[in-house]
């Protein structure tokens, strides 16, 4: 984006800031160094519980984009910073990136943790469903979309992001993720978990039909959480996914999966959906049995009657996501049988 486009970009972010805030002051934010100061202070619901944004009105380099669950303790301090440059610059946490006819909010990939920062590699294998490649100045990077400047869900789209960065941060202090390991071969279980060679989704614009790219990985980080909650009593079965597999349900005996779910951000006539079927019969030759559940998930403002006829008459269901439920056609909310 041109400097013109990016100014133009912190203007609109922060109008849709007025327009979802239920409250809006200035407030003293505090920072580990010990230093604070005074931001213009969005205070927005969202499903997850009230956040707060601060954005300076003005700033030298970059201008700071400081985000945090609301609490009640202490000058607010940011569980998440992401800094945008005045002018171009690839070294700053973060950017607004075109998107077809849409401006995205973004994050390159850098955050600290333990007063260090956390490799890429290991962020962006934690994000991986969330990848997207945008042109950046001319040359392809992968970046993680936070948010649509026009998504109608723009709060809670927000809201999933910085979750999703406390539980990387939190994964990474405790030793669950940026360790090195030694590489499985030959193991049963091996087909399982995050891959780091995923390469992300080349952002390219409308294919046909409204699309919701920037939602697809807080769709599979939703529907992950709903599940391993809906499924907790459940001994026999676990909550995964692979490089290929957005959520699947696999059944630890057989070490296969037995609900397979695809989550797609498009209805008809995109060709999102033609995609779709394919890999959800694919990845059921390959990971599951021959019944083994498939279901696509779309946002709920996805809901499309062509759609929901075309899938149907294939055996494959349909979910709705909506504030981090998911719902069949009729508007029942979605229990796992297994």
């Amino acid at each position: 984006m041109t400097q013109k486009e990016n100014k133009q970009a912190m203007i609109n972010f922060r109008q849709r800031l007025d327009e979802i805030a239920s409250a809006k002051e200035y407030l003293e934010w505090g920072f580990p160094n010990g230093k604070r100061a005074d931001y213009l202070t969005h205070t927005i619901p969202t499903y997850l519980g009230d956040i707060q944004i601060g954005i300076p009105e003005s700033w030298e380099r970059r201008i700071p984009h400081l985000m945090r669950f609301l609490k009640e303790e202490g000058p607010p301090s940011p569980d998440v910073e992401l800094n945008i440059p005045i002018e171009h610059n690839r070294k700053v946490s973060g950017l607004y990136a075109s998107a077809g006819h849409e401006v995205w909010l973004c994050s390159r990939g850098a955050f600290t943790a333990f007063r260090g920062q956390i490799k890429k590699e290991v962020t962006f294998s934690f994000f991986d469903k969330w990848l997207h490649e945008i042109d950046d100045n001319g040359r392809d990077v992968k970046v993680i979309p936070v948010c649509s400047l026009s998504s109608p869900t723009i709060a809670d789209d927000i809201a999933i992001f910085m979750k999703s960065v406390q539980e990387l941060k939190e994964l990474y202090k405790t030793g669950q993720i940026g360790k090195t390991r030694k590489a499985k071969t030959n193991t049963r279980k091996s087909q399982w978990g995050s891959s780091p060679e995923y390469e992300g989704t080349k952002s390219t614009g409308n294919k046909g039909g409204t699309e919701y790219e920037y939602l697809h990985g807080p769709l599979c980080n939703q529907l992950f959480t709903n599940l391993k909650s809906s499924v907790a009593n459940h001994k026999g079965i676990i909550v995964t996914k692979n490089a290929h597999l957005d959520v699947a349900l696999v059944e630890k005996s057989s070490n296969k999966a037995v609900v397979i779910f695809e989550v797609k951000t498009a209805a008809l006539p995109s060709n999102q959906i033609y995609m779709a079927v394919g890999q959800l019969f694919y990845y059921r030759s390959l990971y599951g049995k021959s019944d083994s559940e498939l279901f696509l998930v779309m946002p709920s403002n996805c809901k499309s009657d062509a759609t929901e006829k075309f899938i149907r008459g294939l055996g494959i269901n349909i979910l709705y996501a909506d504030s981090g439920l998911f719902y069949d056609e009729i508007g029942n909310e979605y229990v796992p049988s297994v």
